[in-house]
């Protein structure tokens, strides 16, 4: 089968598409499926640096990719959720930059009725990812305050439409106006342009010194000294990405005072156990929202197969607005 593997250079171009890498075989509780599209993650440009290889414990650990959507082609001797022929999508640790991938059956999620492939490869790591972080981790509740930074991501999209599905007022950060600008269209309260990592202010003056309720932060760095700085009483702070850095200097005083609650979490390197249990709620809390497109994805660019290294110079570019999918079909 068709693959993209990486040898760890630190190049996206050195990434190679292989024409003859083994198609997986099967354990009893998996399913093999017919990749027709895959989505694009930040993660995959690391793995393909060098910088966040895949957990030990996964196949094909050389190919990249996180999301997918597809068509079951064969079932494990245990399999008895799905069928052949159904089409399906879901979120795998790698593998799935690929023309086919194993997983296990009860990490999938049927794909709704009239939905395309494309659409569906663009759902799983951008809503479960802001699902688990906003509903899961900081128990988001009616009516309150979240701010979300790199707003025009596609976590950020996902999180702030679940947000607004609570009556949530949302703050978006980002370091371009005119993402921000085609944001306004989701929903957003509050569009923040960040030109330095100094925003904290501008938030406590919008949200007239109550500060924040929640805050997603995708950016990491500096922006985190901010997040403390502008959080609410007993307010909620989730480190889901890093791309401004791994340390800050923060005020230790200001989150005893205020009694912050600060986590970090991320979905790759979870037991499989653990991410079965999240997509069965996700499927339960989130999927109808999203099959009567209550909730709604937005890609910005689509590309072939062949032209992968492309779309990941897209992604690394930081032009994108919400997802790059790669086709198969």
């Amino acid at each position: 089968m068709k693959a993209i593997i990486t040898n760890k250079s630190n190049s996206i171009q050195d990434l190679q598409l292989i024409d003859d890498y083994p198609i997986p075989t099967l354990e009893s509780d998996e399913v093999l499926v017919k990749v027709m599209a895959v989505a694009l993650n930040r993660a995959d440009l690391l793995q393909a640096y060098g910088k966040y290889p895949a957990p030990k414990t996964a196949k094909n650990q050389d190919i990249l990719g996180l999301e997918y959507s597809g068509i079951i082609t064969q079932l494990g001797n245990n399999v008895n959720n799905f069928q052949l022929g159904d089409r399906i999508m879901g979120l795998v640790p790698c593998g799935a930059y690929a023309q086919y991938l194993s997983t296990h059956s009860d990490t999938l999620i049927k794909i709704p009725e009239g939905m395309s492939f494309r659409e569906a490869a663009s759902i799983p790591e951008a809503y479960i990812t802001a699902y688990d972080a906003l509903i899961l981790q900081s128990k988001l509740k009616f009516n309150q305050t979240i701010l979300i930074s790199a707003i025009g991501s596609g976590v950020g999209l996902a999180a702030l439409q679940l947000a607004k599905l609570l009556n949530g007022t949302v703050i978006g950060s980002s370091r371009s106006i005119a993402k921000l600008n085609q944001v306004n269209s989701f929903g957003l309260d509050h569009g923040l342009l960040v030109t330095e990592n100094d925003f904290a202010q501008e938030v406590l003056r919008i949200t007239k010194n109550l500060g924040c309720n929640h805050i997603i932060e995708l950016v990491g760095g500096n922006y985190l000294a901010q997040d403390i700085e502008c959080c609410a009483h007993q307010g909620n702070i989730v480190v889901i990405g890093l791309l401004a850095g791994l340390n800050c200097q923060i005020n230790l005083g200001r989150i005893l005072s205020n009694r912050l609650n600060i986590c970090g979490t991320t979905l790759r390197s979870r037991p499989l156990a653990e991410k079965i249990q999240i997509v069965k709620s996700f499927n339960q809390d989130i999927m109808p929202f999203i099959a009567n497109a209550k909730l709604k994805t937005f890609i910005d660019k689509t590309y072939d197969f062949n032209d992968t290294h492309k779309a990941l110079d897209y992604l690394a570019s930081n032009q994108s607005l919400g997802k790059i999918v790669l086709t198969l079909e």
